[in-house]
């Protein structure tokens, strides 16, 4: 029978004298349908709207994750309510086995219509007419025992449900003791029904509550317990994750049958507290990719918690409601993992305890956190171990509210470290306290939420202090000073400073352009007049007694004299207000190591010790450098200061002769004769500090050649050859760039590439003198220009062998010279200097183009797998050439017919052909050696640069924060 619509009418089954005469039986589950929610929308409920992707969620590594959505419209007819009598029925329908049982709406004394068929095997089939043959699918709903049963039960498992793709999920548990099963761990409240049920009771009202009432109200019951939370937070667009959980929860509420656990329900008003509202989260993903604007990281590694970033800076998302969001993921978090199996039974109170003993216990986690950390913390601890041990004490805390924190430590007795603190200041505080007399939430006083903010943010400060005193035994004072975030309202922090590593976009243009800026010290940073939670510097001595600093951790400061905030109500009482703050970083001043870390090795030399000497490949720090005249451009700035300051020409002359007299840098003592003559001949003026710079530094010939052949290429591409040549020529025949059996003339684009010539000892224990950067430009540019006509193949051929030559590890030398082969044909010379290019390689940006050209060159010498693995090196390295390697891939494919490489196998073949496999791991083992040393060294720029160098490929959340550490002028 159909209905006028064309759906079929749901069958009506006589039971009338079966049950008697065959012995078959019947039972009505009183309460077993929970009443149904209201149609209409709850008041102010946010994201009650269905998500405009239907529920379905890119998940991680490419998976796809569904919001629960309702099952099945009901069978068609009439509609079904709660009030009715349903129940099971046993053998009184035809049935696979005779003590099966069908779930069944009694519709009269004698009359049913089937809703589902029970097995003996814990299954339950959704059905609407009695069957002999059993089901051969996959069931709506089980019991899925669990093997290790626990002690107390006979039995124990979940009640697992499955969509009608077959996917499933577990929305209860299930234990049976003497025979009688238990339903728990649900968000569905199964009330008085959920205990002393026997098995077809059980399973019935699993199916009803679970599987048949979610098909007529069109709310699911979610997966039990916070698995479902976090399921929908692991998603690739953490905007759309949140989304769907706050309408996860919202659909829930609006169910009289169905218990969110406090925990869902406070993470939902945590988001909404936090600003992720619906209005403005909707707006987060207008126009953003399908990823959307913020990424959701688990920092697995250390504190295993959440870090939410903003990738899409046009999204607009302000600072603070990202720092607000993340916190109530992590507040979430780390009530879930404190409460453990209890997390999704747990009470509103229980949470609030919780979550108010995770905001004043952040202290005490750093004394184990720092004596796990770092293998060389302790008393014999260098510059690196004592970092790292930091870094990684930090990482390791677990914290409810971001901070943000930049640090500096000398550990050269009396040691010294520093912190500069970005704290959550008060409206990043919980909003509301649980009052348990009341069983409510009240509204906190802002006053109340400013003693937290600075609470929590003195107890950052003693953890920090914690962990710089664990780090090293060497250290004997900490200066922790803090402010809040809305002392940063204006924007982002700086990064720590730019790499020293020099990119080269056109070569060396960078190193060209000196950057001055960056040779000289940093200003000090000004804290006067701005917000300021406080500043205190700790002794080693009194810290060491600090059992006060958990139970008021502000008086504890205070103990110490603390400079604290003035607009702190009661600051009077705990620490001394008339001091003004001091520069964050003022315990490193003046100190022997400050000096060599900011002008070794490009503007000093320092002596290395054995070890140092041994990873670094050098005699002393002037052994490293990459910087061709770094010496000079720091002397021209100490020098026009003093030559301007001078009354007269004389006085000028004498303070540049006392500079001549102690150099060492022949470009200096040049530039110094240089100057003096200037100054004698009044061709320089004394007031004309630009000119007195510029007179010093000298003129530069063969930058100026590049320029003029730069600006006739359009014109005269010949004419810009001729000029580039003559300025080569000139400057090979000065004889000032030929080796000899005392030196040699070698130029370096970075710190590793620099690494890479010492460790190999080409130099032959000659000295190395640096090569200007304009020379190599000179020489790269008429490559350009020669290598695409045959008639100068030659030419162009010979100026690569010489770039090689001055630049053995220099990458781009190699890929120009291959170029020039390439186009002439030789395709074996080409791949061979590609191949020796990836031995030494370790910026990412290089391989990548390496590998780039290395894959068009192997697949035109017929060697077509091993392009495509090339191909697939270079996109995997960087995508600085993805895009275009990507065409070319498919291209490849599409003329050789081979299919994609396995990305697993990419290295095997590589490694067959005798193609390197870059980064070489020797070459990261002499970069990680490298690097510590030139820390324990205090020779900052260059440790800073291997490590960034190291970490695009070994990527370290804790050494990212050394990294930042050793920056002239760390910043929080």
């Amino acid at each position: 029978m159909e209905t006028n619509d064309g759906a079929r009418e749901p069958r009506v089954f006589s039971i009338g004298g079966l049950a008697g005469v065959l012995g078959g039986s019947r039972r009505v589950l009183e309460g077993a349908l929970a009443p149904f929610p209201g149609t209409e929308e709850p008041s102010g409920g946010p994201f009650s709207e269905p998500l405009p992707e239907g529920g379905v969620l890119p998940g991680p590594h490419g998976t796809v994750l569904r919001l629960p959505t309702a099952a099945e419209a009901a069978p068609a007819g009439r509609p079904i309510g709660p009030d009715v009598a349903v129940g099971w029925a046993c053998g009184v329908l035809p049935a696979p086995f005779k003590d099966d049982r069908y779930l069944v709406e009694f519709t009269g004394r004698s009359e049913v219509r089937v809703l589902a068929y029970l097995d003996r095997f814990g299954r339950a089939f959704a059905a609407d007419e009695p069957s002999e043959v059993p089901p051969a699918r996959v069931p709506d709903l089980a019991f899925v025992r669990d093997d290790e049963v626990a002690p107390e039960a006979d039995e124990a498992g979940w009640v697992v449900v499955a969509d009608a793709g077959g996917e499933e999920r577990r929305v209860a548990s299930y234990r049976v003791s003497a025979g009688r099963y238990d339903l728990f761990g649900s968000w569905y409240d199964f009330g008085a029904a959920a205990s002393g049920l026997a098995y077809p009771d059980a399973l019935a009202r699993a199916y009803l509550a679970c599987v048949y009432r979610p098909s007529l109200t069109g709310i699911p019951v979610p997966s039990s317990g916070l698995g479902c939370i976090f399921e929908l937070l692991g998603t690739a667009n953490p905007v759309r994750g949140l989304r769907a959980v706050r309408l996860l929860v919202e659909r829930a509420r609006r169910d009289p049958a169905l218990r969110p656990p406090a925990l869902a329900s406070l993470l939902v008003a945590w988001l909404e507290e936090a600003g992720f509202t619906d209005r403005a989260s909707r707006g987060w993903l207008y126009g953003a990719d399908e990823e959307g604007p913020l990424r959701l990281i688990r920092t697995r590694r250390y504190a295993n918690t959440f870090y939410l970033g903003e990738v899409d800076e046009d999204a607009g998302i302000p600072e603070r409601t990202i720092w607000a969001v993340e916190s109530a993921l992590n507040r979430f978090l780390l009530l879930s993992d404190a409460l453990g199996a209890r997390a999704a039974l747990a009470d509103e109170a229980a949470c609030a305890q919780w979550d108010e003993a995770l905001r004043v216990g952040v202290a005490s986690q750093v004394g184990d956190a720092a004596r796990s950390s770092g293998e060389g913390a302790g008393s014999a601890a260098g510059e690196w171990d004592a970092r790292v041990s930091v870094a990684e004490a930090l990482e390791r805390l677990r914290l409810p509210y971001r901070f943000r924190v930049a640090f500096d430590v000398d550990v050269a007795a009396p040691g010294v470290a520093a912190f500069l603190v970005t704290a959550p200041d008060a409206s990043l505080m919980p909003r509301h306290r649980y009052d348990e007399a009341a069983a409510r939430w009240v509204e906190l006083a802002p006053v109340e939420r400013d003693q937290m903010a600075r609470a929590y943010a003195a107890q950052l400060g003693i953890a920090l202090a914690s962990a710089a005193f664990a780090a090293s035994g060497s250290i004997d004072e900490v200066m922790v000073t803090t402010r809040p975030l809305a002392a940063e309202e204006d924007g982002s922090p700086d990064d720590g400073g730019a790499e020293a590593r020099y990119s080269w976009d056109e070569v060396a243009a960078l190193v060209l352009a000196a950057d001055d800026e960056a040779l000289a010290p940093d200003a000090a940073a000004d804290l006067s007049g701005g917000p300021l939670f406080y500043q205190v510097v700790f002794d080693r001595a009194r810290f060491a007694r600090r059992g006060v600093a958990a139970d008021d951790p502000v008086a504890f400061l205070g103990s110490f004299g603390a400079v604290l905030d003035p607009s702190q109500g009661d600051a009077a009482a705990v620490g001394d207000l008339g001091p003004q703050p001091r520069d964050p970083f003022c315990l490193l001043e003046g100190r022997p190591a400050r000096v060599v870390r900011e002008d070794a090795p490009e503007c000093a030399d320092a002596p290395l010790a054995d070890a140092w000497r041994q990873a670094l490949g050098a005699r002393s720090a002037r052994d490293v450098r990459v910087v061709y005249d770094g010496g000079l451009r720091r002397a021209a700035d100490e020098l026009a200061e003093a030559v301007v300051g001078a009354a007269t020409v004389q006085e000028a002359i004498h303070e540049v002769l006392a500079v001549q007299g102690v150099t060492g840098d022949p470009l200096v003592y040049q530039g110094c004769t240089r100057l003096m003559t200037a100054l004698t001949q009044g061709s320089v003026a004394l007031g004309e500090r630009e000119a007195v710079r510029a007179c010093l530094i000298g003129e530069n010939p063969l930058a100026e050649a590049v320029a003029r052949a730069r600006a006739a290429v359009p014109a005269d591409p010949q004419r810009a050859a001729d000029i580039l040549g003559e300025a080569i020529a000139a400057a090979e025949s000065s004889g000032r760039f030929t080796d000899t059996g005392e030196a040699v003339h070698r130029f370096f684009d970075s710190y590793a590439g620099r690494l890479a010539y010492n460790l190999r000892g080409l130099d032959e224990g000659r000295e190395v003198e640096l090569v200007p950067p304009a020379l190599l430009l000179c020489y790269l540019d008429a490559i350009n220009l020669l290598d695409e006509s045959f008639s100068q193949s030659e030419a162009a051929m010979a100026y690569g062998q010489r770039c090689i030559e001055l630049a053995p590890t220099f990458s781009l030398a190699y890929r120009r010279c291959a170029r020039a082969s390439m186009l002439v044909g030789d395709l074996e010379a080409a791949a061979d200097l590609l191949v020796r290019c990836l031995a030494f390689s370790t910026a990412s940006d290089e391989i990548a183009m390496a590998y780039y050209q290395l894959a068009y060159v192997e697949w035109k010498a017929g060697r077509a797998r091993e392009g495509l693995a090339c191909y697939c090196k270079s996109i995997m390295a960087s995508p600085v050439y993805a895009p275009q390697a990507s065409v070319e891939l498919h291209e490849l494919m599409r003329e050789e017919g081979l299919d994609l490489l396995p990305r697993e196998q990419v290295d095997d073949v590589l490694d067959a052909a005798g193609i390197p496999v870059a980064p070489v791991d020797d070459r990261l083992v002499e970069l990680w050696d490298a690097l510590r040393a030139a820390v324990d060294a205090n020779l900052f720029a260059v440790g800073r640069s291997l490590l960034a160098t190291y970490l695009q490929h070994r990527p370290d959340d804790a050494l990212a924060s050394v990294l930042r550490s050793l920056s002239s002028r760390p910043r929080a």
